[in-house]
């Protein structure tokens, strides 16, 4: 093997490291993408399900406070 060759072959291997090792560095953002995404969605679901629950509560207040209001007409 001529010394241009162990040159190239040398220039091949780094090159191929450097690929793999960005590609394992694109697929752990590519893993944390997802898991901020799974978090952003378990945070939305929790604040809806927080303010159905403030409606609600609302809701069977202000029948409270209509049927005390009826009970004195």
């Amino acid at each position: 093997m001529s010394i241009v060759d162990e040159q190239f072959a040398k220039v091949d291997a780094q090159y191929s490291s450097a690929e793999d090792s960005q590609l394992l560095r694109a697929g752990a953002v590519e893993d944390r993408v997802l898991s901020f995404q799974r978090q952003l969605e378990e945070r939305s679901r929790a604040d809806l399900n927080m303010a159905v629950c403030f409606i609600h509560f609302v809701v069977l207040w202000l029948l409270r406070v209509l049927f005390s209001l009826s009970a004195f007409w």
